[in-house]
């Protein structure tokens, strides 16, 4: 049987290495839980975001067609000419393709989001014309408290404290070890002093080895420090960037609520003004093209807005009520 005193703390400093290893592999893998899902829910946004872009372009091409067949209605009675006819035609067709499009696009949406989900990409799935409502925008806290919360930073808190104690260990080895054995047969005085004395003698001659051990562990601790302020930095940045989009795009989607209001009302009158002679074709389409484009920003907009509350609770790190969300005790 033998045994060795843990004199110096060269054992403690290994056991608490790899504690805390295990602590930065769990929250590793709990932040990597939280980007799947953050992952999925953006790909769900697009996706209804692609939805609704095909309803959109099937009311513009239901517009268009109306636009056409009233053209058809003035070049039957000699009031337009066949140029105008042809120009609201080919609008028609324009449409068409660009909705063939946007299909094309709803299904490359789908596949990607059913990838996320574990399902077979066949582009099948239930159609939603729907954005959920933008939630309640959560408690922040201070800076400090994104520290205690975001797993990957605890990780990279954890790993360099098990750097530190490696190191620890790593220079811990230079003490001389005093292994104690017990066996079936008496052991004399002389084979346990010449035990002893290898014990302490041994550390001095390993040709560089322990030094060299120390300075990969030393090179190994500056690394994680590193990682762990450029993980603290990009977390920084990444809050701040989020909450700057968030302020930005509220105002953005005021902007473009008033735009549309105003392109409709334009619309209207280019119809009624087109209809009785007083302006072309070509302002009529002009204002129309102006209106959906606005109709389509606003979509992008209500689908950029829940992505990026997505990206903020992910740089928040989630739980927002609680201490440490990552369940690891440290």
């Amino acid at each position: 049987v033998s045994w060795e005193p843990d004199i110096w703390g060269k054992v403690a400093a290994g056991v608490r290495a790899s504690e805390a290893s295990e602590r930065a592999i769990q929250t590793s893998y709990d932040f990597a839980r939280q980007s799947l899902v953050a992952n999925t829910s953006k790909a769900w946004f697009i996706y209804v975001q692609a939805n609704q872009e095909v309803k959109l372009h099937k009311e513009i091409v239901v517009s268009y067609k109306s636009i056409a067949k009233n053209v058809q209605t003035k070049f039957d009675v000699g009031q337009v000419t066949i140029r105008q006819v042809a120009q609201a035609n080919a609008e028609v067709e324009s449409a068409r393709d660009t909705l063939l499009k946007i299909e094309n696009g709803r299904k490359q949406a789908a596949r990607s989001l059913q990838i996320l989900l574990g399902k077979y990409p066949s582009a099948k799935m239930q159609r939603t014309y729907t954005f959920p409502h933008l939630p309640k925008f959560p408690r922040i806290g201070i800076p400090a408290n994104l520290l205690e919360r975001r797993p990957d930073i605890i990780a990279k808190e954890e790993a360099m404290r098990a750097a530190f104690n490696i190191s620890t260990q790593a220079r811990l080895a230079r003490l001389p070890s005093f292994p104690l054995t017990l066996g079936l047969q008496s052991a004399s005085a002389d084979s346990f002093f010449t035990t002893l004395a290898a014990g302490i003698i041994g550390p001095i001659y390993t040709g560089g080895a322990i030094e060299a051990n120390i300075k990969s562990a030393d090179a190994a601790q500056k690394q994680t420090i590193y990682a762990y302020q450029s993980a603290v930095y990009d977390a920084f940045k990444e809050v701040e960037t989020t909450l700057g989009n968030e302020a930005n795009f509220k105002k953005r989607s005021i902007v473009l609520n008033r735009a549309i209001k105003e392109y409709q009302t334009s619309v209207n009158a280019a119809l009624d003004q087109y209809n009785v002679g007083k302006v072309d074709l070509t302002t009529v389409l002009i204002q129309q093209t102006k209106l959906f484009d606005a109709k389509l920003n606003k979509l992008a907009l209500q689908s950029q807005m829940l992505q990026n509350r997505v990206n903020l609770y992910l740089a928040l790190g989630g739980g927002f009520d609680r201490k440490n969300s990552t369940g690891v005790k440290r």
